[in-house]
């Protein structure tokens, strides 16, 4: 009996001592099972945020990587096997790949393959309208409406300059803008203001309209005239340009609704002698703007908020090379990325320096307020910083690391001879119109 007391005994505890191993072992691989989890769950969460911040500032602005690139970073020059099959055929002017034919274009009567009066400004040219409503603020001394102190002191030093420079501007010159019939009123504006300057005007839009100018210029794109389908608009209006208007202009500038044109230093930037001798060498074309780099997009562009400019070798080449072969069926809002992507198939070095010679720039992004105002800022230092600032710091930055050109800003940034302001409202083209060329004075009956 004791012996069967003693076996018993150890047998317990040695069960007992294997449960207790188990137990802890068990508890062990639990925990880690645990901790695993954790680790894993933390990192699916950091990866979503990630994500969702990517995404977030991508589609700020219309900026985002939707481009397909090849390592050298150039476009892949083909969206499916139709349009590589099309390789080496000849298209002939109102044959384009991915653009509705003429017929789809109805006029003000209802007349299909509408062709548009290009001088009709400069035919029937509009006078500034200023509204009561409107008065206090487009008549404001100068410097106390929206340009503030230091945007006058520019628009100042601009007016000087055209008054006063004595350069050629015998260039005739195409000015086309993308609207829709919800943006009368700065379709309106710049019909009184800077559009009649241009030699011919061409408002893109979803009807035709005589009074306004408005010209149907339907795409195929999915999402109509809406923001998604800025891509295809854009090749639409190029395609439309080099049908009807290729032979009859030097130059053409493509741009939105929203900004303010000086037409009379635009048209002398593009008579220099400096734009003469690049278009001399044969792979080289005029496409002229802001160039562009910042972190939403791993390539530089030229941006498409105060628009770019283009020869009529630009334009010819460009829409019988590229817009026949190079993403033909893209859709998205970031029209300026895919013309620039486009656009170095002709040329890898595919824009032109549009600096003045003390390298201050002539083609902005921002309003003159926003320019003259802006302060330099360290690249860590952008926190709060408006999309469209911080892509201008960026960009001056790239410019500076990849070309040497100096980093400048307030009155070293806006040159005397600038060319065009961007986000600019329907009431301050009118201000601008006034404080660039007319006496204010006389104007607002003061």
């Amino acid at each position: 009996m004791f012996i069967y007391i003693v076996l018993r005994t150890v047998c317990y505890d040695n069960n007992m001592n294997r449960f207790k191993r188990n137990y802890r072992k068990q508890k062990r691989s639990s925990s880690s099972f645990r901790v695993n989890l954790a680790w894993i769950i933390i990192v699916v969460i950091v990866a979503c945020l990630l994500c969702e911040n990517y995404r977030r500032h991508a589609q700020i602005d219309g900026y985002y990587d939707f481009l397909d690139l090849t390592e050298d970073g150039m476009m892949a020059p083909f969206t499916n096997a139709s349009d590589s099959q099309k390789l080496g055929v000849t298209q002939s002017p109102r044959s384009h790949i991915n653009i509705p034919p003429p017929e789809s274009r109805i006029g003000p009567n209802g007349e299909k393959g509408y062709i548009h009066n290009p001088k009709f400004l400069i035919e029937n040219p509009k006078p500034l309208v200023i509204s009561d409503h409107e008065r206090e603020r487009i008549c404001a001394a100068p410097g106390e409406g929206n340009e503030t102190p230091l945007g006058n002191v520019a628009l100042h030093n601009i007016r000087n300059y055209m008054e006063s420079s004595k350069e050629s501007r015998d260039v005739k010159l195409f000015c086309a803008i993308y609207t829709h019939s919800g943006g009368l009123n700065h379709t309106n504006a710049a019909s009184e203001t800077w559009a009649k300057k241009c030699d011919g005007v061409l408002y893109a839009s979803d009807n035709s309209n005589l009074e306004t100018g408005h010209v149907h210029l339907p795409s195929n794109s999915a999402s109509g005239f809406g923001y998604n389908g800025m891509v295809q608009r854009t090749r639409t209006i190029l395609a439309y340009i080099y049908d009807n208007f290729l032979d009859d202009y030097d130059f053409f500038h493509i741009v939105g609704q929203d900004v303010f044109v000086i037409v009379e230093n635009l048209k002398e930037f593009l008579e220099s002698n400096f734009v003469k001798d690049y278009e001399k060498v044969p792979n080289n074309h005029i496409f002229a703007g802001f160039p562009m780099k910042h972190q939403w997009y791993k390539h530089d562009f030229i941006c498409g908020g105060p628009g770019y400019t283009m020869s009529r070798k630009m334009l010819k080449a460009f829409v019988e090379g590229p817009l026949q072969t190079c993403k033909t069926h893209l859709e998205g809002p970031s029209e300026d990325i895919m013309v620039s992507e486009c656009a170095k198939l002709l040329n890898k070095n595919y824009f032109i320096d549009t600096r003045d010679s003390k390298g201050a720039h002539r083609y902005h992004q921002l309003s003159v307020q926003g320019h003259a105002n802006m302060e330099p800022r360290r690249r860590r230092n952008m926190d709060g910083v408006d999309i469209s600032v911080k892509s201008v710091h960026q960009s001056l930055q790239w410019m500076n690391t990849r070309f040497g050109f100096p980093v400048v800003y307030k009155e070293d940034y806006i040159s005397n001879s600038s060319v065009v302001f961007h986000k600019t409202t329907a009431a301050d083209m009118r201000r601008l119109e006034i404080l660039l060329y007319m006496d204010r004075n006389e104007v607002c009956g003061l």
